[in-house]
């Protein structure tokens, strides 16, 4: 038998897991919490996967997170693990409490794929993960391993490498961006997060791109105004000193910013509110809703006494039939 029919065979026999402590950690940490819609169950419903498929993904996830605590944080996802990886970042408690301080020892950072790398330099990192997860595990299924077409064939790299057309609704409303009704102690905050730039200088699909493909159907005039009353949302963040609750659009600029760690975590979260602000996905429970739902109220006063009135397109529109005071006071937020 030739040495290479003999590489060939060796790939095709199941190859043992590692049985070092780190990987026992990550074979017990749970990524499911508590309540009838975990991680689990949002990772299937919105990307329209069976529930078995979400599972196996997950579990493919665990093991590009130990590759990337022991090779690296230079390897790439297949497109349905990256999409795991994205969701898990959500889970901001999850992720870096729970598994990068407690069991990884580290932090992972994620960068969603802007453009800035050839496709040639993410092939190439491809292939190292692809050596790297075989020599750990053995050869990965091809169902969730497969290589995204990084020279702009998939859906994803025609984005970066053609930009859609505009799409134009009509014209918003929104409120000027003065400093007239922000307190004198908190205008400094909101200057620093007026002058911060989301996206990266020379991206060629930088975050707002991204955002309006993701979220609103390519329709980047709406992603800017979503942005704007992003950062009223983070003022809010940190001039309170309590929670705050972003509309559900606000939410959607929220989550991909997330994607970004540093961006998020030491830019944003560091240098400019002070203190780390985590996100905390709803998992279904009523009571949960119930308090989310007082805290929006609260969020929307508090937007008017900063900003004016919040755009209705945007953030909706107040429900007095909520007594927020009286619902916040009972549950201690």
């Amino acid at each position: 038998m030739t040495s290479c029919m003999k590489e060939a065979e060796a790939r095709l026999l199941p190859k043992p897991e590692p049985s070092d402590e780190l990987w026992t950690k990550l074979k017990a940490f749970s990524f499911d919490m508590k309540g009838p819609f975990p991680y689990s169950k949002r990772l299937a419903k919105e990307n329209e996967w069976p529930y078995d498929y979400s599972l196996a993904v997950i579990e493919e996830y665990r093991k590009l997170l130990y590759l990337l605590a022991t090779v690296g944080d230079d390897l790439v996802a297949s497109p349905d693990v990256e999409d795991a990886w994205r969701l898990h970042l959500i889970y901001t408690g999850s992720y870096f409490r729970m598994l990068c301080d407690r069991v990884l020892g580290k932090r992972i950072e994620h960068n969603c794929d802007d453009g800035s790398q050839s496709p040639a330099a993410m092939s190439k990192r491809w292939q190292k993960t692809m050596d790297a997860y075989r020599r750990s595990f053995g050869e990965p299924s091809e169902m969730i391993w497969f290589e995204p077409d990084w020279f702009g064939h998939s859906p994803h790299r025609r984005l970066i490498h053609s930009v859609k057309s505009l799409v134009n609704p009509a014209p918003l409303v929104v409120n000027a961006d003065g400093f007239e009704r922000i307190p004198a102690k908190h205008q400094k905050l909101w200057r620093k997060i007026k002058n911060f730039r989301f996206d990266k200088l020379g991206a060629a699909y930088p975050y707002s791109a991204r955002l309006a493909d993701e979220s609103f159907e390519g329709d980047r005039q709406y992603a800017h105004v979503v942005i704007e009353e992003y950062r009223k949302f983070l003022f809010l963040m940190g001039a309170m000193g309590h929670s705050v609750t972003p509309s559900f659009d606000v939410d959607e600029a929220w989550h991909l910013h997330l994607d970004f760690t540093r961006s998020y975590w030491d830019e944003m979260m560091g240098k400019i509110i002070g203190t780390p602000y985590h996100h905390s996905p709803g998992n279904g429970e009523e009571e949960g809703e119930f308090r989310f739902q007082a805290v929006y109220q609260r969020t929307l006063e508090e937007y008017e006494e900063h900003f004016g009135t919040p755009p209705a397109r945007v953030w909706g529109h107040k429900d007095p039939s909520i007594d927020w005071r009286k619902v916040l006071e009972r549950t201690g937020l």
